[in-house]
């Protein structure tokens, strides 16, 4: 799903598949570069990042990055 909304823009990805432990990439970041590469590049630009999942019930993952402001205004 691609929202455009008033604030900005929201993008969710949504699998049925297998699911992780959330508690397992956190304390492995540099195992991949996957979500700890998502949450450094929006985190930068005051955006957000929300994963739920549950091993066995698949996985969302939600990013809402602001629009910019104009620095003139």
């Amino acid at each position: 799903d691609f929202v455009y909304e008033e604030s900005g823009v929201r993008l969710a990805i949504h699998d049925d598949g297998a699911g992780f432990s959330p508690e397992t990439v956190l304390r492995k970041p540099q195992a991949g570069m996957g979500l700890s590469g998502i949450w450094h590049r929006i985190s930068g630009r005051s955006g957000t990042l929300k994963i739920r999942t549950r091993p066995g019930g698949g996985t969302t993952v939600e990013v809402f990055m602001p629009h910019k402001r104009d620095s003139r205004t």
